[in-house]
């Protein structure tokens, strides 16, 4: 892989300007990147919730595009959000899809200096992000004839 080490596209829309399907991936994807902030409901008898700040729609990693990270986020202790959407048709499994984010995950990690600098370019805030979380949003039904796996540390 080619790894990009600049111009990670931070705080814009890129590629096609709408979506063919108004259910696709795609649609969904634009719809949430457009309200710039998605609130996590870990649990609902536990109040923590937490607000990732929307930086990044179809993050490219590689240097001539290749793999992209769906959404990329940040939250109030700057963590890095990496957030991988499915819709409930998706025929991928659980396997491949958290291989597919850890692969994200190893990138931005080796990447993350490189990030920091991009994102202190495009925002004009020099920052450190801190860990790297990972987050499969779908709904309930893509899970409900799939098997949980766990990630990687």
């Amino acid at each position: 892989m080619d790894k990009r080490k600049e111009n990670f596209k931070l705080g814009r829309f890129h590629g096609k300007k709408e979506a063919t399907k108004n259910k696709s991936e795609a649609a969904i994807q634009r719809a949430v990147y457009s309200r710039q902030i998605i609130n996590i409901v870990r649990s609902r008898r536990d109040n923590k919730n937490t607000a990732v700040r929307l930086i990044g729609y179809e993050v490219p990693l590689e240097r001539y595009r290749g793999e992209c990270i769906d959404l990329l986020g940040y939250d109030c202790e700057m963590n890095l959000w990496i957030i991988e959407l499915k819709h409930g048709k998706s025929e991928e499994n659980l396997e491949e899809i958290r291989d597919q984010v850890n692969r994200y995950t190893d990138h931005i990690k080796e990447s993350q200096l490189l990030l920091e600098k991009d994102f202190k370019k495009v925002f004009y805030i020099p920052t450190k992000f801190r860990k790297v979380r990972r987050l499969i949003l779908a709904p309930a039904e893509f899970y409900i004839e799939k098997s949980r796996s766990d990630f990687k540390d």
